[in-house]
């Protein structure tokens, strides 16, 4: 399992698909307590001259999404998915993620999502919203749900995927992980309509450094956060917490 440290840099575009505006990025340093002991983290800083420019292109695919009845709610599942949305009060969607290894330095200079027509399907009730973990033992007195977004007249997520990037080691060599969240089903709650796809192209040009990047210690954080990609979702109260 990948781990992921130091600096989580995560942005979102989607001009490149649906026409929707570009979202500002937004850099989160993750922090964990360190007790007893002091730490000296190291982070890596690019060089922006000598750059290699490179293009990786991959398709993928997954099966149409199965749909449940679980209580008053139907549940949205697809046998690929990598992860789902569980935002606690909203849709429980499933996620797909790739994740691109590269050189540390490399830049991220374009990246292009396409992908069929989404199929439209109506469905018989309202997605299953995502609920907060229960501790062994308890259970649900009342299914929580986000008014604001059961009652928007859009689709949601308002963008089709989301993009991540981390420093992290593989095979004891630091390196950068660029990460694609995509949603292939997406929700339009006022209608309750799914529109989904079954597969996607992916093509990212980046530039990697001609001669390996220079090193800088950081002594200074006493704090840092080791976690794998999938727990994405789950750390964000944690980053706004500290952020606050």
């Amino acid at each position: 399992m990948t781990s992921y440290f130091i600096i989580h840099k995560k942005t979102r575009k989607t001009n490149l698909i649906g026409g929707y505006p570009i979202k500002k990025t937004s850099i989160i340093l993750l922090v964990l307590v360190l007790i007893g002991s002091s730490f000296s983290a190291t982070a890596f800083i690019a060089q922006q001259k000598n750059l290699n420019t490179k293009e990786h292109f991959e398709t993928i695919t997954w099966a149409e999404p199965v749909l449940t009845t679980q209580e008053a709610f139907t549940k949205v599942t697809i046998d690929q998915a990598t992860s789902y949305h569980v935002k606690t009060g909203e849709p429980m969607l499933p996620k797909i993620t790739k994740t691109f290894t590269l050189p540390i330095g490399s830049q991220i200079t374009k990246i292009n999502i396409a992908h069929d027509t989404p199929i439209r399907q109506s469905l018989d009730s309202p997605i299953l919203p995502a609920q907060e973990p229960l501790i062994d033992g308890e259970t649900q007195s009342k299914t929580k749900f986000s008014q604001a977004v059961y009652e928007s007249n859009s689709i949601y997520p308002s963008e089709p995927y989301t993009t991540q990037k981390s420093i992290g080691l593989k095979n004891n060599q630091h390196v950068l992980y660029y990460s694609i969240h995509y949603y292939p089903v997406r929700y339009n709650p006022v209608e309750n309509t799914i529109y989904y796809t079954d597969n996607i192209d992916i093509t990212i040009e980046y530039q990697t450094p001609l001669s390996p990047v220079q090193v800088q210690s950081i002594d200074e954080q006493d704090l840092l956060v080791i976690y794998p990609e999938l727990f994405t979702d789950e750390i964000q109260p944690l980053i706004t917490h500290k952020n606050n």
